[in-house]
């Protein structure tokens, strides 16, 4: 007469191999957001050598909008109150 069922041994087999899954799939899934903190980073200094290079090409002076603006479709504000930190 056979039992059916499992053995000590084949529980631990599929225990250790669900658990080598596991550790296989965290790095894969939690890597995301430090991928995405590098592409960010990148992108940022890429920005501020464009600034450096803008102002290395015109007298030392870093693109303001209300110099680059000039008709006046991109900032409600006029004049030298476009040039705040938020709309450059």
């Amino acid at each position: 007469m056979m039992r059916r069922g499992m053995t000590l041994t084949e529980i631990v087999v599929v225990i250790l191999m669900l658990f080598v899954i596991i550790v296989l799939l965290l790095p894969a899934l939690g890597g995301r957001g430090d991928m995405r903190q590098l592409k960010d980073a990148t992108q940022l200094r890429g920005i501020g050598t464009g600034m450096v290079l803008w102002a290395d090409s015109n007298d030392g002076k870093y693109p303001l909008p209300s110099e680059i603006d000039i008709d006046k479709t991109t900032v409600a504000e006029l004049g030298r109150a476009k040039d705040t930190t938020a709309n450059i």
